[in-house]
This record gives structure tokens, C-alpha cells and sequence, in this order.
């Protein structure tokens, strides 16, 4: 049986929106629901947030996670890498002499997820044989560009398909930052979220928003106050 750990990483100092992680959203603050989401998991092992704040921390220990330690400040900075984070928790775990099997990527950020998402992608992980996975979403967006010479189409619309015959090989799927579940062999030696075999799970279009201003937190603030309405 897969042992899996779930990270959700936030940073105390937001610019966009100040204190973006630990503000009050539909009732409770961002960070929480995305632990609690982790915490009703059937397949993840341990709730860790790590977190630079001790404020933060309080936030994340009330919720039900573990916080463990305070992230050191060389890698919580506007240029830390995600996986430099990941690689962080990889080490104190090691240290703890922590045996576990995948790492579960939860970001604070896209909060919006059906009951259940994160246990699917761990079984889709498992019953494909994949060394990772990322939730997507389906992109039937067509394009454009700003060229020399004015907007330029990234397809051709002078024969502008329909959707519904766009060729499944030419289906493009946006990556929407919510989950990702790592080997820890993959973390360990390509240092990186994804890498070997990578598996998609696909998800919803509501589930599909993250938060990076404030238009965007009004959109997910107004999914998760009608959320029973779209599960």
C-alpha cells in the first residue's frame, strides 16, 4: 500500500494579496481548505505545511496539519522554486527516518476541489505505474499573439474548427497547479515535481482557478460558497 505525504506550502509574504494564505475566504482561511481536503484523504499518510511564519503555523496547527519547523528564509523568498521546498521537507523526513512513497504537492492556492480529488489522483498514480501526476484541465481557448504586424492566430482562422472536431491527438489540457503526487526517487534524483512516466488526472473547470489577484479570489470565493451546488 502507497505511503504518501501531503505538502502544502505557503509563504507569509504575498505581494499581490498580502497574507493571501491565511485570509478568510467563504468562512475559513485559504490555507484550510485545502488541508482539510488532504486530512479526509484515505491514502495520505501525514499533513505537513511548511510555512515561514509562526503566525502561519498556528493557522495550519488549528487546521488539523502538522507543522514541524519554520522554513528556513534562504528558501522562502519571491525566487525559492517550489521543489527546492519539497526537496527541504525530503530532508527532514529522511532525518526523522520518515519511509514514505509519494509526495503529494497541495497547493494553498487552488483551493476548489471535488470530495475525494486528491485520493483519485493517488490511485490513478498507482494503477498506471506513473512516477508522477498533475491535475489538468481541458483548454478549448483558441489563441492569439501580438506579432510585427498586429494579432496573430495560433491556429488557422480562416478554417476556424469546431470544438467538437478538433482531433483527440490535437486536445490540449492546461496544467492548474492543484495537485501533483511525486515518487520520492523521481524528487530525489531529478530534484523536480514531475519527471519518468507522468500521468494527467483531469479535472473540472471550477476545480481548474488559482488564486494570483484578486479577480481571481472573487471568482473561487464565489465557487466555494455554492460549492455544494457543483459537487
Amino acid at each position: 500500500m502507497t505511503r504518501a505525504v501531503a505538502l502544502i506550502p505557503i509563504r507569509s509574504n504575498s505581494k499581490g494579496i498580502p497574507n493571501k494564505n491565511i485570509r478568510e475566504i467563504a468562512g475559513k482561511p485559504l490555507v484550510t481548505w485545502t488541508i482539510e481536503h488532504c486530512r479526509a484523504s484515505e491514502k495520505i499518510d501525514r499533513v505537513i505545511v511548511s510555512t515561514d511564519s509562526e503566525a502561519y503555523a498556528d493557522i495550519a496547527r488549528q487546521a488539523g496539519a502538522e507543522v514541524p519547523f519554520l522554513r528556513p528564509d534562504d528558501i522562502s523568498d519571491d525566487t525559492s522554486s517550489t521543489e527546492v521546498v519539497m526537496m527541504h521537507l525530503d530532508d527532514y523526513l529522511s532525518g526523522e527516518g520518515y519511509d514514505y512513497d509519494a509526495m503529494v504537492l497541495a497547493q494553498a492556492t487552488s483551493p476548489v476541489r471535488r470530495p475525494g480529488l486528491v485520493d483519485d489522483c493517488i490511485t490513478r498514480w498507482e494503477t498506471t505505474g506513473a512516477d508522477s501526476l498533475l491535475t489538468v484541465t481541458l483548454n478549448e481557448s483558441f489563441f492569439w499573439r501580438r506579432g510585427p504586424d498586429g494579432a496573430e492566430a495560433t491556429y488557422d482562422h480562416m478554417n476556424r474548427p469546431r470544438r467538437q472536431d478538433i482531433a483527440r491527438e490535437d486536445v490540449l489540457f492546461r496544467e492548474t497547479g492543484s495537485l501533483y503526487v511525486t515518487a520520492r526517487h523521481i524528487l530525489q534524483t531529478l530534484k523536480n515535481r514531475l519527471g519518468g512516466k507522468i500521468e494527467a488526472m483531469e479535472t473540472s473547470k471550477l476545480e481548474s482557478f488559482e488564486i494570483d489577484d484578486l479577480d481571481d479570489w472573487r471568482i473561487i470565493e464565489a465557487i466555494l460558497r455554492e460549492k455544494n451546488t457543483w459537487r
